[in-house]
């Protein structure tokens, strides 16, 4: 195979191999945006308190370890109690419904929106998150893995042109050529396998036979 083609192949083949690294990698970050620190992004947490909410869609989280169906939770004021209600659960009652979608070892139970002091109350701890705090780590987290699988993508296909470039050369371009070449020697011809194209003769033939027997093959001035 000549040298050009297995340059290009071997480039082809590195650059598509880290082309499909990146994009697995990519997308096996986007399989996982659900893992998000809730303590982190909460702005609120406890089982009894006062909050002062600000007209925020607030969502409503717990540990993994609480049964949806036995969970309270209220929220009261000056006017009364808010009319809160949790998000419907598993046939069996032991999480949400949509638990699939809840980051790792939370489960998401209810969400509010209102505005003023409430003196909360729950069974379990709870931690407050507002919907724009998720949806912004969410973003981030999906911008970084769609800029890694996106950059995949491109190198798989870099790659993949390399290697048709490559299969071109080594149908196109053979193998290196060397060739049979005499060589005058001290005791004759030889061969002797050098690359090059042509037959190597001397630049001028000898002044006398290499010897008796090939006196023939060479005529003096």
């Amino acid at each position: 195979m000549h040298t050009a083609a297995k340059i290009t192949l071997g480039l082809g083949g590195v650059i598509t191999l880290l082309g499909v690294i990146f994009t697995v990698s990519g997308g096996y970050a986007i399989d996982n945006l659900e893992d998000i620190d809730i303590e982190d992004v909460s702005v609120w947490n406890g089982e009894e308190g006062t909050y002062n909410f600000d007209n925020k869609y607030m969502l409503i989280y717990v540990r993994d370890n609480v049964r949806c169906d036995s969970f309270t939770f209220s929220m009261t004021d000056d006017s009364g109690e808010y009319p809160y209600e949790n998000d419907e659960c598993t046939k069996d009652g032991s999480k949400p419904a949509e638990y699939l979608d809840d980051p790792e070892g939370w489960y998401h139970v209810g969400s509010v929106n209102t505005t003023g002091e409430y003196v909360i109350e729950a069974s379990s701890e709870v931690y407050l998150v507002t919907g724009s705090a998720i949806f912004g780590e969410i973003l981030t987290e999906a911008g970084g893995s769609v800029l890694t699988a996106l950059g995949g993508i491109f190198l798989v296909c870099c790659g993949i042109l390399f290697l048709i470039l490559g299969g071109i050369f080594a149908l196109f371009l053979g193998t290196d050529d060397t060739s049979v070449g005499l060589v005058a020697g001290p005791g004759g011809f030889t061969t002797s396998s050098i690359p090059t194209t042509s037959i190597n003769t001397p630049d001028k033939p000898p002044t006398t036979p290499i010897s008796d027997t090939e006196s023939s093959y060479w005529e003096t001035d």
